[in-house]
């Protein structure tokens, strides 16, 4: 048995000092000039290609495309040391940090899929408590974000 667990879109993670900390929801476009902090190439060469068209069909310049090893990098990078915009997960909103704002993309044509792939006859016990862990979790309503 396998397939799609959970689809979730992408966050801007951007200082608190942005031009644009007082928008609710950001446009991919918003952030056009922005150096962007995403996911290293080496993690899914597949899905990074076809993912990075994205942002580049929406005015981003291939050099503004940063990499960064792990989420928290990136949110340290871009908007803790006020560096340029983490592109995150929006379950990324979790790693709270302070000076630190998470906003929404409006663009849902940019999103991760999480799957899992397990044999149906060991979907039960811990395998079964962790997908209904990370299902409760992603599906859990983010309080306290702005």
């Amino acid at each position: 048995m396998g397939g799609p667990v959970a689809h979730e879109y992408f966050s801007a993670c951007i200082p608190d000092t942005h031009p644009l900390k007082n928008r609710t929801r950001l446009a991919a476009r918003d952030l056009a000039n922005e150096t962007l902090y995403w996911m290293p190439r080496s993690v899914h060469p597949a899905f990074y290609d076809q993912a990075s068209d994205y942002p580049h069909g929406v005015g981003h310049h291939t050099d503004n495309l940063q990499e960064a090893r792990a989420i928290i990098q990136g949110i340290d990078l871009a908007a803790a040391h006020n560096l340029g915009v983490a592109l995150v997960p929006q379950s990324a909103a979790h790693f709270q940090r302070s000076g630190v704002l998470f906003k929404p993309l409006t663009n849902k044509l940019i999103q991760i899929e999480t799957a899992l792939f397990v044999l149906r006859d060991k979907m039960h016990g811990d395998v079964l408590e962790f997908v209904n862990s990370a299902l409760s979790e992603l599906h859990a309503p983010k309080t306290g974000l702005q």
